[in-house]
């Protein structure tokens, strides 16, 4: 979002239109435009990720268009990056993840090799 120049707390649509903008600009445009991100890659990749993240959002997640999300990217002063948002959103959905190793079943399709 902050690439983007979408407000840390906007609706899911404005994301999505900074998404669509994004994604209609030619590399030179995009270069021009969005000069502030210096790293290339990330430059480079925004269509991508600005796509990734609203569908996440919209089709993963089941947000509608007029949610209003908080878009962050530190949680107490400590980096928040996808690994770390899809571990908590697997744990919510799925209550075995967040039991102890020791009180899980196991499965015959599951085994871990040491």
């Amino acid at each position: 979002a902050e690439h983007l120049a979408v407000p840390h707390e906007a609706q899911l649509s404005d994301f999505r239109v900074a998404a669509q903008y994004v994604c209609s600009l030619s590399l030179h445009q995009l270069d021009t435009i969005f000069a502030r991100v210096e790293d290339d890659y990330q430059r480079s990749h925004l269509c991508f990720h600005a796509t990734f993240a609203y569908s996440l959002l919209r089709f993963g997640y089941g947000f509608d268009d007029d949610a209003t999300i908080k878009f962050k990217s530190k949680k107490d002063g400590q980096p928040i990056d996808w690994v770390v948002g899809a571990m908590i959103y697997e744990i919510n959905q799925e209550f075995e993840l967040a039991m102890p190793i020791a009180n899980a079943t196991s499965s015959p399709s599951m085994h871990i090799r040491s």
